[in-house]
C-alpha cells in the first residue's frame, strides 16, 4: 500500500474473502497522521483490493502502511462553542451536533 496526496483510490493487499461494503469506514496513517476514509463502492477481494473512497488523501501514504479495518477512529470537535441540551420528564427530545474532523 502506498498512495500520493490527493488520491481517491487505494490498492490493498488483504486476506482472502475480506469485504469492504459501501460506506464502510477504515483508517490509514498518512505522513501527517491518521485519516478516516469511507468506501464508495462495495468490494469483495481475493488477495488484493482496489478501494475507492470519499475525499482525497490529505497527505501521502508510505509503502507498507497498515490499514485499520477494525474500529478505526478519528478526532472530532463540535463547531459551536457550547450546546444547549433540553430535558423533560417525558424524555430527551434529542440534539443536533455539527461536528468536523480534527487533524494536523
Amino acid at each position: 500500500l502506498s498512495a500520493l496526496q490527493g488520491a481517491r483510490i487505494l490498492v490493498l493487499n488483504v486476506g482472502s474473502g475480506q469485504t469492504f461494503m459501501y460506506r464502510y469506514m477504515f483508517g490509514v496513517t498518512t505522513t501527517n497522521g491518521p485519516q478516516l476514509l469511507m468506501v464508495t463502492g462495495s468490494v469483495t477481494v481475493g488477495t488484493t483490493a482496489t478501494i475507492t473512497f470519499v475525499g482525497p488523501l490529505r497527505a501521502p501514504v508510505e509503502a507498507g502502511t497498515a490499514v485499520v479495518i477494525n474500529s478505526p477512529t478519528a478526532k472530532f470537535m463540535n463547531s459551536e462553542p457550547f450546546t444547549m441540551v433540553g430535558y423533560s420528564p417525558q424524555g430527551n427530545p434529542g440534539i443536533n451536533l455539527d461536528l468536523f474532523e480534527v487533524y494536523t
